[in-house]
């Protein structure tokens, strides 16, 4: 009986040594084993990037996911304007410059314009006047510069970009290392950019008799210059 009764009394004292631990391993979240969280990445700016080539031509094309590019687009200025009337507002409405940009630029480059003014200029008829010298600017002998309405001076862009690279390998050295060749840069608004809604098309001319694989890559930058999407064909 004493035994029993003892063997009873240390089954219980271990059981009461055993609430505690259970308890602290559980406050100390011993229970479910630790995991990483899922890492989120960002969407991609453009998606579909195809090139086809014809004959001496080549055709590249993308698709512009507009939502993300406006949303990634926010973090290069802290208001914007809730509508139009409040950018109107900023050069009046019978500005002709102002209404002519509107037409030419995307909604994202007239907030970052109409803001910068704002923040410089402190009235209508200075706005006004700083804009029609900047506009003339942006031409030569009447003719659009190649990178016109692209930024306000060296330190202010209005438009993100497109970059586009170009790698040759011979026909006869597929292992050739090499390497990426900046060909060109496109602005947004640039005029050689051909619009279907968010399907954009670019067409280049290769030189004749040109034996070389030909691999491109579209990079796509904001205004500062910050890589906001790639990818490559």
């Amino acid at each position: 009986m004493f035994f029993k009764n003892y063997s009873l009394y240390l089954n219980g004292k271990f059981l009461l040594l055993l609430i505690p631990i259970y308890g602290f391993t559980i406050s100390c979240g011993l229970k479910t084993a630790p995991h990483n969280m899922p890492e989120i990445k960002p969407k991609s700016t453009f998606s579909n990037l195809n090139v086809i080539q014809r004959g001496n031509r080549i055709r590249l094309s993308w698709e512009i996911n507009e939502n993300e590019r406006v949303n990634t687009f926010l973090k290069f200025y802290e208001e914007r304007f809730d509508n139009a009337t409040e950018s109107n507002d900023i050069f009046g409405s019978k500005n002709k410059h102002y209404q002519i940009l509107k037409q030419r630029l995307p909604k994202t480059s007239i907030d970052l314009l109409c803001k910068w003014y704002k923040d410089n200029y402190e009235n209508l008829l200075d706005r006004n006047h700083a804009l029609k010298k900047w506009f003339n600017e942006q031409f030569d002998n009447g003719i659009e510069k190649p990178d016109a309405f692209s930024k306000l001076n060296d330190n202010h862009f209005l438009q993100d970009y497109f970059e586009i690279k170009e790698r040759l390998i011979p026909l006869n050295c597929e292992n050739c290392d090499a390497k990426w060749k900046t060909s060109l840069r496109l602005f947004f608004s640039s005029k050689s950019i051909i619009r279907e809604g968010n399907h954009f098309y670019y067409y280049l001319d290769i030189p004749k008799n040109n034996l070389f694989f030909r691999e491109f890559k579209l990079i796509h930058f904001g205004p500062n210059g910050e890589i906001f999407s790639q990818d490559h064909r």
